[in-house]
């Protein structure tokens, strides 16, 4: 591996993330989109986990999305696409109060969902921060 990069593997492929771009993620709270199969996004979390900020509060959707009340450093909010939107509403809210890093995960395209009116765009951009695509084979 080369210097300036963290491995991060996938089942069967393998990807290089620069260092300087995630720790400008992680550092400076931005929010990020880990988009693709469940399984991929959710070994790229673990993986990054030692990154996030801590103390770090993992959520997953469709479960009724409870927001921390109290000092969290990242929310990791596993199935964002699966929000209603009451929730989506929520979580804006609580990004409008708490200005806290969300690391969220989709198994489906949130720009498509947002097209077609399912996804609220306000919410969309405020996580866009940072898209990573991740396909099927994992790169």
């Amino acid at each position: 591996m080369t210097s300036g990069a963290v491995e991060v593997s996938q089942g069967l492929g393998l990807e290089l993330i620069s260092t300087p771009e995630w720790l400008s993620v992680s550092t400076r709270q931005h929010n990020a989109i880990f988009e693709g199969p469940e399984h991929a996004t959710e070994g790229l979390l673990l993986l990054l986990q030692p990154s996030l900020r801590t103390p770090a509060i993992w959520k997953r959707a469709p479960m009724p999305l409870e927001l921390p009340t109290d000092e969290c450093g990242a929310l990791v909010l596993q199935n964002v696409c699966a929000l209603d939107r009451h929730e989506q509403a929520a979580l804006s809210r609580w990004l409008d109060a708490s200005r806290k890093q969300v690391v969220a995960t989709t198994v489906d395209s949130l720009f498509q969902l947002v097209a077609r009116g399912l996804f609220d765009e306000a919410l969309y951009y405020r996580l866009n921060t940072m898209l990573m695509r991740i396909d099927s084979t994992g790169s």
